[in-house]
């Protein structure tokens, strides 16, 4: 999925079956509690950003694209400043 994905965005070419494969995983991964370790979260939220920009170009449906972005955008809140 990385490969085709990334390929797919770079080509500008969206994909049936990168939508496919996407909901396949999304629904696989559906019950998944995500907690990222002390330290890790800068990279999580990266990694997050990064998968769901290059899955969002890999799939051919407007609304899954938005979709993928906005829950990313959701889930990826900044952490409270204390003064």
């Amino acid at each position: 999925l990385p490969t085709l994905a990334a390929e797919l965005g770079l080509r500008g070419q969206p994909s049936a079956t990168a939508d496919a494969m996407v909901a396949r995983m999304t629904a696989l991964l559906g019950d998944c509690n995500l907690a990222a370790a002390p330290g890790d979260e800068g990279i999580v939220a990266l990694a997050a950003m990064v998968g769901a920009l290059t899955l969002a170009r890999a799939v051919s449906d407007g609304a899954a694209s938005d979709g993928i972005l906005a829950a990313v955008r959701a889930a990826l809140q900044p952490a409270p400043h204390e003064d």
